[in-house]
């Protein structure tokens, strides 16, 4: 069975993009996305859901480029965790690995640049997320 996710919020932090050894680019970020309801005495309340971002290859180089923390944006993908060992504990880290990222708002710095050569406005599918991108030294930052 194959799951999708789909996650609309705003940055929490400044993508933070990484190479791997042979040159590949991981952009990791997180995503901020609220809900707010009245209760039954009519109180507003507010929850922020948190997700982790990995976006791999040019996407992952688009969305250093164009996000920034506070930016509005939706990415769809499937939902990974995996486990590694730290200090002798064993953590697990749950993460969105990006199939595709919409950027709704950008950083205006970057806007003007798309606005000479390219539009930017979304960076697609690099192909199936399915053959694990993690390596040995990606472990959450």
């Amino acid at each position: 069975m194959y799951q999708r996710i789909a996650v609309m919020g705003r940055l929490g932090r400044d993508p933070e993009v990484r190479f791997t050894g042979n040159g590949r680019a991981c952009a990791r970020f997180s995503v901020a996305c609220d809900e707010k309801w009245k209760d039954a005495q009519g109180q507003e309340q507010k929850h922020t859901e948190w997700f982790n971002v990995a976006a791999w290859g040019p996407m992952g180089e688009a969305c250093g480029r164009f996000l920034g923390k506070g930016l509005r944006v939706l990415v769809e993908g499937t939902m990974r965790t995996r486990e590694y060992e730290q200090n002798g504990e064993r953590k697990r880290f749950t993460e969105l690995v990006a199939s595709n990222v919409r950027f709704i708002d950008f950083r205006e710095d970057a806007q003007r640049g798309a606005a000479a050569g390219g539009n930017g406005q979304q960076a697609g599918s690099q192909g199936g997320n399915g053959d694990a991108p993690w390596g040995d030294d990606d472990i959450p930052f």
